[in-house]
């Protein structure tokens, strides 16, 4: 029972970081900048690069990639246990 809730919970902060992250990129303008600027710097560094460092570039990038999509479920998790200990907090004192 407890492996299932662990898997439906884990299910649920990865399509909630995901739905955030989509509001956020289709409505902050500086994100969208930054985010055209790195696509730019990106494909600038790639085409300097010769056929074997390209591939190493993108599994060094798979690599960033993967980690920073688990410190954004770790911290979305921790959000929620957070807001969970404050309103059990918050009860306590109402």
């Amino acid at each position: 029972m407890l492996s299932s809730l662990k898997f439906h919970f884990r299910n649920f902060i990865s399509s909630r970081t995901e739905e955030i992250g989509r509001r956020i990129v289709s409505s902050n303008s500086e994100y969208r900048e930054l985010s055209a600027k790195s696509i730019a710097l990106h494909k600038s560094i790639r085409s300097r690069l010769p056929a074997e460092a390209r591939e190493l570039l993108e599994e060094y990038e798979s690599v960033i990639n993967l980690m920073r999509a688990l410190a954004c479920d770790a911290m979305y998790e921790q959000g929620l246990k957070d807001g969970m200990r404050l309103r059990r907090l918050l009860r306590g004192q109402c």
